[in-house]
C-alpha cells in the first residue's frame, strides 16, 4: 500500500513539475536576424517579462532559427511550440482578409501612428478579427516606412515596370506591386540577401533594417515614396496560453508589452534613420519622392485603395475615425 501511495504521489509531483515547466516557458520567435532592431526589442521584452514575473515565466527569444518565417510561427500559435510572434501585419490577412485595412496605401502617417492612444485603439479594433483563431493582438508596432532595396537604381514609376519584387506575403502587398506594374513575390526576410544576389528577385519591398544584412554590394540602391506604405508589426500571442496564466503573470506579460509599445515607435524610427545613414556612408544611394513627385504613385494605387476602402467600409471608417482623433 505504501509503495502504491508513494507511486501516486511521485506521479502527481512529476505531472505538477511538467505542468509548471510548460506554463513557465514563453517562446517568442522572429524571422529577423539577431542584430535587427526588432530582434533587440523582442530580447528586451523577453527579459522584462521574466523579471516582472519574478522568474515564474522564462521568456526566450529565437531569431531566424526555430521557424523558417513568421508565417509558420503564427500558424504554430496554440500548439505550445511558440507563444508570441511579431509578424508583419499583412501576414494576418490570411486569417482574416479585413486585416488588410492596415495596408491600404497612402492612408497612415508616422506622426499619427506614433501616438500611444492611436496604437491602443487600433489594437482594440484589430484583435477581434483574429481572436476566433486563438490569437490575441497586444500591440500595433512600427515596422518601417517601406523602402525598395534593389540591385539597379529606381527613380520613379517607370522603373517599377516588370520588376520582380519581394513582398512580406499578403495579397494586398502583391496587388500593390501589380498596380505599380511589377510582380510581387512572397518571401521571408531571411531569404532576401541570397535571392537578390542570385537574381531571383530584382528588389525587396522591406525595411531599412534589412539593408545591413544584404550590404551595398548586393543592394546599393534604396527608393521610397513618402506616405505610400507605413509598415507595421502586429504583436500577437497565444490567447488561451495568456488567459491560462495566473493573474500576476498575465499582468507581467501585458504590462511589459504596454511599456515597450510606449517607446517602440520612437525607437524604431530612430534606428531606421541611423541604419539608413550608415548604409549611405558605405556607398548606398536613396531616391525619395515627396510632395507632388508622389502623384504618379498615388494615381496608380488609387483604384486599389478605393477597392479596399469599399470592401471593408465599416472597419475602414472606424480606422479613419481613430486616425482623426
Amino acid at each position: 500500500m505504501n509503495n502504491r501511495i508513494l507511486g501516486i504521489a511521485t506521479s502527481l509531483m512529476l505531472g505538477l513539475t511538467v505542468g509548471m515547466a510548460g506554463a513557465a516557458e514563453m517562446i517568442i520567435t522572429s524571422e529577423t536576424a539577431p542584430t535587427h532592431w526588432k530582434a533587440l526589442q523582442m530580447d528586451a521584452l523577453a527579459k522584462d517579462i521574466t523579471e516582472r514575473s519574478g522568474g515564474r515565466i522564462q521568456a526566450k527569444t529565437y531569431h531566424t532559427t526555430l521557424f523558417k518565417g513568421d508565417k509558420e510561427a503564427v500558424e504554430a500559435l496554440g500548439s505550445g511550440a511558440v507563444h508570441m510572434v511579431w509578424p508583419n501585419s499583412d501576414r494576418l490577412e490570411a486569417i482574416n482578409p479585413a486585416y488588410s485595412v492596415l495596408g491600404i496605401p497612402f492612408t497612415f502617417k508616422a506622426a499619427e501612428m506614433g501616438r500611444t492612444e492611436v496604437q491602443g485603439e487600433l489594437t482594440s479594433l484589430m484583435s477581434p478579427l483574429v481572436e476566433d483563431r486563438g490569437i490575441k493582438v497586444l500591440g500595433i508596432a512600427r515596422a518601417t516606412e517601406a523602402i525598395f532595396l534593389s540591385r539597379a537604381k529606381i527613380s520613379g514609376l517607370d522603373d517599377m515596370k516588370g520588376k520582380k519584387i519581394r513582398v512580406p506575403g499578403a495579397i494586398s502587398a502583391r496587388e500593390m506591386m501589380e498596380a505599380l506594374g511589377a510582380s510581387g513575390i512572397s518571401m521571408a526576410a531571411s531569404e532576401l540577401a541570397t535571392s537578390l544576389a542570385q537574381g531571383a528577385i530584382d528588389a525587396a519591398f522591406t525595411s531599412a533594417g534589412q539593408w545591413p544584412g544584404m550590404g551595398t554590394s548586393v543592394t546599393k540602391y534604396g527608393f521610397q515614396v513618402a506616405d505610400m506604405h507605413l509598415g507595421t508589426y502586429s504583436i500577437v500571442i497565444d490567447k488561451d496560453w495568456l488567459e491560462g496564466l495566473d493573474q500576476p503573470d498575465r499582468e507581467a506579460v501585458l504590462s511589459a508589452t504596454a511599456d515597450l509599445m510606449s517607446r517602440q515607435w520612437k525607437e524604431a524610427a530612430a534606428n531606421e534613420a541611423e541604419v539608413t545613414a550608415k548604409m549611405i556612408s558605405q556607398g548606398g544611394e536613396i531616391v525619395r519622392l515627396e510632395g507632388d513627385a508622389t502623384e504618379p504613385f498615388r494615381k496608380a494605387l488609387e483604384p486599389m485603395r478605393q477597392k479596399y476602402l469599399a470592401n471593408y467600409s465599416e472597419l475602414a471608417a472606424k480606422v479613419r475615425a481613430v486616425m482623426e482623433h
